[in-house]
């Protein structure tokens, strides 16, 4: 047996690591600039970042971050998605490279924008005021959105954006902001029960929703807020009855159709779903996914909204989809007039992973999707 003494071993672990993190190969790989040059350079990377944060010395990672901060630019719209969605995981990314991304297209803006912490309350603003719309939803679906933040997006009155805020429970909304939404609920319908489902909305404000919103949202607010009898009958004395003729009847029929079966304890069939999400029924598509699967509503607005689609592939195999609903619910979702732009590649890629992943993996993810928001993770975990 040979001794080995300890300086020996760490620079024997030093010349391995060398081997590993050669900047001059990494560097090469990054001047190619043929596709297959590009697909090397984000494997390479990949393979490197596999595990997360911790699987990395800081040394490393300053290596991988200096190379991608010379040569994202150039880099294939594929491989810049690849690795944003494995960037958004690490805490110590260089900042300036990290906005890079989270101004680039959606597909690679979008896991930066809903989990990426190096990000900075001007620098989300900045994206909410200059980008497009499904940048602006992103920042909305961000875990404990700072009251600025949510100002902002606010400011850009687009209502699916702060129907997503609003739906988003660890946003930091303001008083004040809630107050403005409060008043715009009486011309917008869609804020009223985002609103009314809000732990922190001051029952001041709830009461005084009570004068222009739904018997059910009513009801609502008489059983989760401490509103007596006599408060019912103030706030009836005072409201304007043309504001009571704002009933479900105003939904469209797909809708309409979903919500009576839905009130009638009827099953309630994945074409019905579709129907009523694409006629805009966001959340009526999201409380039945959430029934199925047990997700929070964050987490499957953030699926939904996910360029690759893997992750509502398995959600939908969890929530009972067969595959050609699937593959119709993919075509509403992507695409011209969709929610997300998708690629045929996207599409095909996240009806094969449907068909193949066993139900019974689906289920182990989704439960896995319940305790942490990493869902990347529980498809590596797995395998998937």
């Amino acid at each position: 047996m040979v001794d080995e003494t300890p300086g020996d071993a760490q620079d024997e672990n030093d010349a391995l690591d060398g081997d590993d993190f050669d900047r001059d190969r990494l560097y090469k790989l990054a001047e190619q600039k043929t596709r297959s040059g590009r697909r090397d350079l984000a494997e390479t990377i990949a393979d490197l970042f596999y595990g997360g944060p911790s699987a990395l010395s800081e040394r490393e990672r300053t290596l991988i971050f200096d190379i991608l901060r010379r040569v994202i630019h150039d880099a294939e719209l594929s491989v810049r998605r690849k690795l944003s969605s494995q960037i958004a995981e690490f805490d110590d990314a260089p900042n300036d490279l990290v906005v890079a991304l989270a101004n680039d297209d959606i597909e690679i803006a979008y896991p930066i924008l809903t989990r990426s912490r190096v990000l900075e309350d001007e620098q989300l603003i900045e994206v909410v005021r200059s980008r497009a719309q499904e940048h602006q939803f992103a920042v909305a679906l961000r875990e404990n959105v700072s009251g600025k933040v949510c100002d902002a997006l606010v400011e850009t009155g687009n209502e699916t954006v702060i129907v997503a805020l609003l739906q988003n429970a660890t946003a930091e909304i303001s008083r004040a902001t809630l107050e403005y939404l409060v008043e715009q609920s009486r011309r917008v319908e869609a804020y009223q029960e985002p609103i009314l489902r809000r732990e922190d909305l001051p029952v001041d404000l709830a009461k005084r929703m009570y004068r222009w919103v739904s018997d059910a949202l009513r009801q609502h607010i008489v059983e989760n807020f401490d509103i007596s009898e006599k408060d019912v009958d103030e706030l009836l004395d005072g409201a304007d009855d043309n504001e009571f003729e704002r009933r479900e009847a105003k939904r469209n029929d797909a809708a309409l159709r979903l919500v009576e079966a839905l009130s009638n304890g009827a099953a309630v069939s994945s074409d019905m779903l579709i129907d009523a999400l694409a006629e805009g029924e966001i959340r009526l598509f999201i409380g039945v996914l959430r029934q199925r699967t047990g997700l929070r509503e964050v987490m499957l607005m953030r699926l939904l909204m996910e360029p690759e689609g893997d992750g509502l592939a398995l959600v939908c195999k969890v929530a009972g989809f067969d595959r050609s609903a699937v593959e119709r619910l993919f075509e509403v979702t992507s695409g011209a007039g969709g929610l997300i732009r998708r690629t045929e590649e996207d599409i095909e890629n996240a009806l094969r992973l449907y068909t193949r992943a066993p139900l019974d993996a689906a289920e182990e993810v989704v439960e896995h999707w319940k305790r942490s928001s990493d869902y990347r993770s529980a498809l590596r975990m797995l395998g998937l």
